[in-house]
């Protein structure tokens, strides 16, 4: 997983022209913060960052309207529409602001989904996730703190057995054979 953040020498002019010659998109201002993880029906996922000293870039909103100067950016790739996507910064040492946004139009523009600053240390949104969107996710220090934050997601709901297998006592050395069933994956 790549993340974004201050990028120190070369300058982020140097690195966003270097990416937009390979083809990767640049996005009001900001450089693709590498591959998305793929996000589909049932997942859960966690990813530790350290926003200390990563700064902002040119052309980056301001998360919750409140200023943070400390970003760290993670692309989530959703691959299965109808579940709600559900983000939050438990597990964080600092009080945290949780932008997610999505790109639109011809020019990619960065266009918010939803966020949340967070009154202690977790800061949390859930939306309906739509199929072949790229969901650009800023974390960010409350007030500028900077330190460890943890962002978790899930993608609906894990799924729950319906026939639970029957309790069997085999012998040492034989087989046995049992089924369940899942559902609201």
């Amino acid at each position: 997983v790549q993340c974004l953040g201050k990028i120190p020498n070369p300058t982020l002019t140097d690195r966003t022209n270097s990416l937009a010659g390979k083809g990767q998109a640049v996005a009001a201002g900001l450089t693709q913060p590498g591959v998305g993880i793929q996000v589909g029906a049932g997942t859960t996922g966690s990813q530790i960052l350290n926003n200390t000293d990563a700064g902002t870039q040119s052309g980056e909103p301001n998360h919750c309207g409140a200023l943070g100067g400390s970003t760290r950016w993670l692309i989530l790739e959703v691959s299965t529409d109808g579940h709600d996507l559900s983000l939050d910064t438990g597990g964080s040492e600092i009080p945290t602001v949780l932008a997610v946004y999505k790109r639109t139009g011809i020019l990619k523009a960065l266009e918010e989904v939803t966020c949340n600053k967070s009154a202690g240390l977790v800061s949390a949104v859930s939306f309906p996730a739509q199929t072949g969107l790229q969901y650009w996710v800023a974390v960010d220090g409350a007030d500028g703190q900077e330190g460890v934050i943890a962002l978790n997601w899930r993608m609906g709901r894990a799924p729950v057995l319906d026939v639970t297998p029957v309790a069997e006592t085999v012998p040492l050395g034989d087989l046995a054979t049992w089924s369940a069933t899942a559902s609201q994956a």
